[in-house]
């Protein structure tokens, strides 16, 4: 059955207004983000500071507290980073590898 959308994606990209933290998978170092858009394999997100492309992070997105859902925790890597035309961070996209606990 062909998708009804325009995007190519195998997955849809949902818009999310939510917060979340991170950390480098090897650190324990948590940071602060603003996640933007989600899907099956992979999450954009807001942050202050640029992160390395190719850099493991593990990703815990917080549902806004009105939407009985569990937090979603997964081991993600960046693929691709751009700074924001407003001066405000960084826009972070990053694959998702796998969910965790």
């Amino acid at each position: 059955m062909p998708l009804d959308y325009n995007e190519k994606r195998d997955f849809v990209r949902m818009r999310v207004d939510c917060p979340l933290t991170f950390k480098a998978s090897d650190s324990n170092q948590e940071e602060t983000g603003h996640a933007v858009n989600l899907s099956g394999r992979g999450v954009l997100f807001i942050a202050e500071r640029e992160i390395p492309i190719d850099t493991a992070l593990e990703i815990t997105i917080q549902p806004a507290p009105i939407i009985p859902t569990p937090p979603l925790h997964v081991k993600s890597r960046v693929i691709r980073v751009t700074h924001r035309t407003d001066d405000r961070g960084f826009e972070i996209a990053a694959t998702i590898e796998k969910m965790l606990g």
